[in-house]
């Protein structure tokens, strides 16, 4: 299969329509049919998407990696993780509710956060350099769901609950 990176109109349309299912809490079609099914699109979405949270005034608090299981990936027809932004408004203390309304099919996952005493933005990045990074480890649980498109690369996730 040859994936064919969309073009920058495209993914413009692509990411306005998640933002206006996202407005709407409503499901939108999937953005495959604008951007095609390439990882490289979808990110560049993602990264558009990034960009219109940062100009409304949202923080990025870190970053979040999906389909880490073998056994999902198989499930879902994907060969590798997914991975997103998490904003300050995605936090939940295990005392705040969650406003289920901004997911469709909710459910809550068990997770484990790493709590990084230093960051990765670096680029001889290695096992070694990760391990050093990570201050502690502790259990998580992350609100998911379907969100607006079914697109996990595109918009980036669900708001999040660490315990």
């Amino acid at each position: 299969m040859t994936f064919v990176v969309a073009q920058p109109d495209l993914r413009r349309q692509a990411a306005d329509r998640l933002l206006a299912a996202a407005r709407d809490r409503a499901p939108c079609a999937p953005v495959r049919d604008l951007i095609g099914s390439g990882e490289a699109a979808g990110y560049a979405v993602q990264q558009l998407l990034t960009q219109e949270a940062l100009a409304s005034g949202r923080r990025v608090t870190g970053r979040k990696i999906g389909l880490t299981s073998e056994a999902v990936q198989r499930q879902l027809g994907v060969d590798q993780p997914d991975f997103g932004v998490l904003f300050a408004d995605m936090a939940r203390t295990e005392t705040e509710p969650i406003d289920m309304a901004v997911l469709l099919q909710p459910r809550i996952e068990a997770e484990v956060a790493f709590v990084l005493r230093d960051g990765l933005d670096r680029a001889d990045l290695d096992l070694d350099v990760i391990r050093s990074a990570v201050d502690h480890a502790v259990a998580a649980h992350a609100s998911s769901g379907r969100t607006p498109s079914n697109s996990s690369a595109c918009d980036g996730g669900s708001p999040w609950l660490c315990g």
